[in-house]
């Protein structure tokens, strides 16, 4: 008798306990639905999996015969992208048709002859269900190869718009972490595809259906990490964009006199109350405590000072670490303590702000004015 595969205790278990987790979160989101159901197929496929190498010799069932999970995996990160880089709340029912390969795919596999144990017969049946399975093995790759594109092009998009509204950049607001998964994905799953077409057609195996299974697993514990501590990266603008929507960004809705009123009372603002000593600030922020519109503040901080939003803070943030530098009572200060205390969160990202604002590196420019 075969033994029980562990990988099916782990998976569902593991898969169980972050479902539960991230559908009880306090600020859950359309895109952690999402995120849901993409790991409930790789929870699926895991189990799929596991069950064929314990017992594929002996069973042939309808769920062993479903391996079209990977049809999948492309269009739920699309929708967890597209989702949260467009802060998106409400589901489009169009948004299913992303589905419709898997769905197909999965209804044909049920006609008479194609089955998965099939492809160890020579018959004629057989060879039609190797044209049927190489055609999936070639569709998931174009699938996630299109897929993938289209989540760069929406991270890139999302990288403009990010320095518009916020005055820092981390894993988190940038989805960085999205755009490496999905290269990282894409790959193995290239090399799973050319493993599969050169298996299916020299009938030899280069690589055990465990590691497969493996794999998968290592795939839904690395997603699941990051869809938990993952909040939607637009969470505390929301409030703020709501009274926004009324007033959508035209520039004729403030003249230049309104335009340079405003720009007058934001400088005073930022040299009394210093917000952007707050490593999390975010133009939302600004306009909540200065009561103006979201858009509008925008507006005047492009047009006024030709900045876009994260360089208009981070400039602010230069000229306090360039002042205390220069100050006595700081000479003995670690320079990464002073660029903490003016508002930055990271090493990588003060020494680049400051080099493209001084044109030298901090620790030169402190050697250079002493």
């Amino acid at each position: 008798m075969n033994e029980f595969p562990i990988l099916i205790p782990l998976a569902i278990s593991h898969t169980i306990f972050c479902l539960v987790f991230i559908l009880n979160k306090k600020n859950r989101s359309l895109h952690d639905i999402v995120g849901c159901l993409w790991l409930t197929f790789i929870c699926l496929a895991t189990i799929r999996r596991s069950l064929h190498i314990a017992y594929g010799e002996q069973v042939d069932t309808w769920f062993l015969n479903i391996i079209f999970y990977p049809l999948t995996y492309g269009p739920c990160l699309y929708l967890y992208t597209r989702i949260q880089t467009r802060d998106e709340k409400k589901w489009n029912n169009k948004d299913w048709f992303h589905f419709v390969p898997f769905i197909l795919f999965t209804i044909l596999s049920f006609l008479p002859g194609l089955s998965y144990a099939s492809l160890k017969t020579k018959s004629t049946e057989s060879n039609f269900s190797l044209l049927f399975f190489q055609c999936f093995s070639v569709m998931s790759w174009i699938s996630i190869s299109i897929y993938a594109y289209l989540v760069h092009k929406l991270i890139e998009q999302h990288s403009l718009n990010l320095l518009e509204k916020f005055s820092y950049l981390s894993i988190d607001n940038t989805l960085s972490w999205v755009n490496r998964f999905s290269i990282f994905f894409l790959i193995v799953l290239s090399i799973q595809v050319i493993i599969s077409l050169y298996t299916n057609f020299s009938a030899q195996s280069i690589i055990s259906g465990k590691v497969n299974g493996w794999l998968l697993l290592g795939f839904l514990y690395v997603l699941s990490f990051f869809f938990i501590r993952q909040d939607s990266v637009f969470v505390r603008t929301k409030n703020s964009e709501e009274s926004s929507k009324k007033e959508k960004y035209v520039k004729s809705g403030l003249t230049e006199d309104r335009i340079k009123d405003l720009a007058q009372s934001l400088v005073k603002y930022m040299e009394t109350e210093k917000p952007y000593l707050n490593s999390d600030l975010m133009i939302s922020d600004i306009a909540t405590a200065m009561n103006i519109n979201v858009n509008h503040l925008s507006q005047i901080i492009n047009a006024n000072f030709q900045k876009n939003f994260f360089m208009f803070i981070n400039d602010y943030r230069i000229a306090e670490v360039i002042s205390k530098m220069k100050d006595p009572v700081y000479s003995e200060f670690p320079v990464l303590r002073i660029a903490y205390d003016a508002g930055f969160n990271s090493k990588s990202s003060f020494n680049s702000i400051f080099r493209k604002s001084t044109g030298l590196t901090p620790l030169e420019f402190r050697t250079k004015k002493k």
